[in-house]
């Protein structure tokens, strides 16, 4: 048996297996599912509302350092580099404007 042949008969084995695990974990359409919660039950794996609130902010002092660091750069980038960019700018508008 060649190298590619014994590929493709691992890579068939791994598709079947996959396909019977997917029939085994679907639950079958006659079959209450018994993983999900009634409408009527708390959910207890959810946060609180007032808990999901505090998640949802996010690193807002992370957030705020990388704004004022990307502000930094650009002002950097501005004073080093401003008669160039003037002339890149100037040129760029110029040749839209003609074309």
């Amino acid at each position: 048996m060649t190298r590619k042949s014994r590929r493709a008969a691992l890579l068939r084995r791994l598709v079947e297996r996959r396909r019977a695990q997917r029939r085994h974990d679907e639950p079958r359409h006659d079959e209450p599912r018994h993983d999900e919660p009634r409408h009527d039950e708390p959910r207890h794996d959810e946060p609180r509302h007032d808990e999901r609130r505090l998640d949802e902010r996010g690193d807002v002092p992370g957030w705020v350092m990388i704004t004022v660091m990307t502000v930094a750069i650009v002002g950097a980038i501005w004073a080093v580099a401003d008669d160039q960019l003037t002339a890149m700018l100037t040129t760029a508008l110029n040749s839209v404007s003609k074309g």
